[in-house]
């Protein structure tokens, strides 16, 4: 893999003072892109361990907020392979700092599973990144005043936040396959703005009810089952536990 260039403190691809890798290679070709000469996968300096080394010592400041991968295009099968080790890299080195990422491919169409640039690194490439700025530049579509992205097509992904709605939900589901018939409270998030209410499932004899938790944490609250009759229960109707207003009773046979 090439590189074009790597910015030491660039304040203008995600938030922050950033260090930001610009690799070589691009088939998209966007009309006004104004990076043109990275399209050519042979542009630049070729990519070493001692640039590699370079970029985690960049990263090292306390000012630096985080890293950004942009181009030409990261997310090129030519080019996952060398930047998967990168991006391991920083992540256990600086697990603190975020990194972002731009891509013209989209991330539910060409990078998900059975997409055309789809590879065995991309889902662990994904794993790492914590914003994805997805979209080809259109230069009908320009628009000045977006913060991060060129034209107004492109999308700024929170996939942190993403992958720890998945985690609770995941977890969630797990929990209530152990403890069937069972009132769950869990889940109204202030970092997704996602409230989640009385979600039945037809399969498992139990509510859902989704209640406060802070930055994802997954605490459940007022669950409980009453071993003694075998049946489930919950509060008295339009009562509340923290703060939370409780469904209206309702057993389950047995």
């Amino acid at each position: 893999m090439h590189y074009g260039n790597i910015k030491e403190c660039d304040i203008a691809d995600g938030p922050g003072v950033r260090v930001s890798l610009f690799v070589s290679g691009c088939r998209h070709h966007c009309k006004g892109c104004f990076n043109p000469e990275t399209w050519d996968f042979q542009y630049g300096k070729p990519y070493t361990e001692e640039t590699e080394e370079e970029i985690i010592r960049l990263l090292k400041p306390d000012y630096i907020q985080g890293f950004t991968l942009l181009g030409g295009e990261p997310f090129e099968p030519e080019n996952q392979g060398v930047l998967i080790q990168l991006l391991r890299r920083i992540r256990k080195a600086y697990p603190k700092k975020d990194i972002w990422c731009y891509t013209g491919y989209l991330y539910d169409v060409d990078l998900a599973e059975g997409g055309k640039v789809h590879t065995r690194v991309t889902d662990e490439m994904l794993s790492f990144i914590d914003v994805l700025v997805d979209g080809e530049f259109v230069e009908e579509l320009k628009d000045v005043t977006l913060v991060f992205r060129g034209s107004s097509n492109q999308r700024i992904i929170e996939l942190k936040s993403m992958n720890e709605q998945k985690r609770l939900l995941r977890y969630a589901a797990a929990f209530f396959v152990r403890f069937r018939r069972c009132y769950l409270t869990f889940a109204w998030t202030d970092r997704l703005s996602c409230y989640l209410t009385s979600a039945r499932t037809d399969r498992l004899p139990c509510y859902l009810t989704f209640a406060r938790t802070d930055r994802l944490s997954c605490y459940l609250t007022s669950a409980r089952t009453v071993r003694s009759s075998g049946r489930a229960a919950m509060d008295a109707p339009g009562t509340e536990k923290d703060g939370i207003p409780s469904l209206p009773q309702k057993t389950f046979p047995t």
